[in-house]
């Protein structure tokens, strides 16, 4: 059950579960890389020459490069070059050792940590992509070129190419956690805990893993419905502002689509009276709109007197499946009587 509401251009996305489980699975290493990158992201709007496998892009605050979006300007490559040779200048932030570096001649040479890397290059130390045979390796964290950067996922699994846009997951996880905390009247997983389970080595599908067995607890549905959430940052699919966003929107509509189903369950919900308004389109053509609730049948009437009876219009009943019907009627309608009859039967 979904109740409606105006959040400008905030719409929700596309969920396909109560919450989900993402880059909890890693190597300590790539968790640890992927976090840190995570928590630097901005939510700057990024534009670029090429969307080149559709990747959703980021800017960091580092102002590196990022997907295919980013070019090395001068600016970048001479303040990445400067951190380098230790003359900071203020741009110490722009480069972190161990994770994002500039390389250099010294740092591509046989047996270096930038061995076949040209030299000159953002390079990031990550997830490089999924491995030959997924179903018995991992690929782990090395050091690739940051225009080479791809979400923690299958590269058949397109990442949109938005500049921002609130979480799915962060929007439909806390909805239900909103939902399951007033139908249960309490925040806490039935025994005080809620538990998932990742068996070693069969849970992703992109590469092995998890090397064992993983279990997840919780105490609290809205502490799943964070952690799925959070998933998409260590993922590389959204930003802090798309996570917290999403558990707002998501709040107002769980709680809304709760108060709403309450009508449902004691009869309220019969009280809602139906507007109708007429507005003429032609000479010979009105618009007949009226609001609706989901799941009620809906019958629209006419007559030319009040002191006649009304008629049935040919279209019959219609089942609402959203919040308002239009319709249109023809032959002089604008000297007709109207009126809708709501039921909860066909």
């Amino acid at each position: 059950m979904v109740r409606d509401f105006d959040i400008g251009k905030e719409t929700l996305g596309r969920g396909r579960g109560w919450f989900a489980v993402g880059l909890f699975f890693c190597k300590p290493e790539l968790e640890q890389i992927a976090g840190s990158l995570a928590g630097t992201l901005d939510t700057e709007a990024v534009r670029g020459q090429s969307q080149r496998r559709n990747m959703r892009v980021i800017k960091a605050r580092w102002k590196i490069a990022v997907g295919d979006f980013f070019k090395q300007d001068t600016v970048v490559h001479n303040a990445c070059k400067e951190v380098n040779e230790g003359r900071t200048k203020g741009n110490a932030g722009l480069l972190k050792v161990g994770l994002i570096e500039l390389t250099t001649l010294e740092s591509t040479r046989a047996g270096q940590r930038h061995v076949g890397l040209p030299i000159g290059a953002v390079a990031i130390r990550t997830w490089p992509g999924a491995p030959t045979d997924p179903a018995t390796q991992h690929s782990g964290a090395r050091w690739i070129m940051a225009v080479s950067w791809f979400p923690y996922q299958k590269k058949t699994f397109v990442t949109p190419a938005f500049p921002g846009y609130i979480s799915d997951h962060s929007t439909f996880s806390r909805a239900g956690a909103e939902v399951l905390a007033a139908i249960t009247g309490s925040p806490f997983f039935p025994g005080g805990i809620g538990t998932f389970t990742a068996p070693a080595g069969k849970f992703l599908t992109f590469e092995y893993g998890p090397s064992q067995t993983v279990q997840l607890q919780w105490g609290t549905y809205f502490d799943a419905a964070d952690q799925a959430g959070l998933s998409r940052l260590w993922g590389g699919i959204h930003v802090s502002a798309d996570d917290l966003t999403g558990r707002r929107v998501g709040a107002q509509c769980g709680l809304g689509a709760w108060a709403q189903a309450r009508q449902y369950f004691d009869g309220s919900v019969m009280n809602h009276p139906v507007s109708l308004t007429i507005r003429p389109s032609s000479d010979e053509l009105c618009e007949i709109r009226y609001t609706t609730l989901r799941g009620f049948y809906y019958k629209l009437q006419s007559s030319a007197s009040l002191d006649e009876p009304f008629a049935d219009d040919p279209s019959g009943v219609m089942q609402a499946t959203d919040t308002w019907i239009s319709q249109f009627d023809s032959g002089g309608a604008r000297g007709k009587f109207y009126r809708v009859s709501k039921t909860l039967e066909r």
